[in-house]
């Protein structure tokens, strides 16, 4: 009597074994990629985000009234700021970083004119014109990564002598009312207070982590590249 045709029992579970790695093995490396593409896409669209808001402060287009529709306002509390015009101007964006998933966005004002008094003293002439955040409860915008990213270090290099500043939890970005130069500063310890205005510390014109390299760390716990990293140059 001949075989009859077809298969063993032990032939079909070779060949369900077999087609089950293969299968487990595409999806492995097709997981991979989609997370791998995630990962750009968090990065891209968090650096993007950035990149908007440094953008419309180099050209200009952050520099608009607080109220009203004539470039200037009336900046409150400016009894600090003695010698300083009661207008103001919106000439910066400040990017705090409130937790690891978001970053919060205010509007940073100066004054029209310098303090005459702080000018004539030789310091950083940015810092005459008296920037800060008018209230902290006026958060004009959000920036939150995508696909459970993490923002894990902000890290800006001293331009002098190489070491690092780890500590960055503020980043202001400044567009001089006169000369129209822009600013980077990164901000260490920069304390909010829980309501009303924020000045600048006069420390951070004067350091020499002003306008110097620097980047942001992102974290991705899920995917196989778990860091990837914003630059600023």
């Amino acid at each position: 009597m001949g075989r009859q045709a077809g298969y063993t029992i032990v032939e079909v579970i070779l060949f369900l074994a077999l087609t089950g790695l293969l299968i487990m093995v595409t999806l492995t490396g097709f997981n991979r990629a989609i997370n791998n593409n995630r990962k750009t896409d968090t990065t891209r669209s968090f650096e993007s985000s950035i990149e908007s808001i440094y953008s419309g402060v180099r050209t200009g287009e952050a520099t608009r009234p607080v109220d009203g529709s004539t470039g200037k306002a009336i900046c409150i509390a400016q009894e600090a700021f003695p010698g300083a015009s009661n207008e103001c101007l919106v000439i910066g964006k400040l990017l705090r970083f409130q937790s690891p998933t978001q970053v919060d966005v205010y509007n940073i004002v100066a004054n029209v004119n310098p303090d005459p008094a702080c000018a004539a003293t030789g310091v950083q002439v940015m810092q005459c014109y008296a920037p800060r955040v008018l209230d902290v409860d006026r958060i004009v915008d959000h920036i939150n990564p995508q696909w459970q990213a993490k923002i894990a270090d902000i890290v800006f290099q001293n331009k002098n002598n190489g070491t690092y500043l780890t500590t960055v939890d503020m980043i202001a970005f400044l567009r001089h009312p006169a000369s129209e130069l822009v600013y980077v500063l990164p901000i260490a310890g920069g304390m909010m207070p829980t309501s009303g205005e924020y000045v600048f510390p006069a420390t951070v014109f004067n350091n020499d982590y002003a306008n110097t390299k620097g980047q942001i760390c992102l974290e991705h716990d899920e995917f196989p590249v778990q860091r990837s990293y914003v630059r600023f140059n």
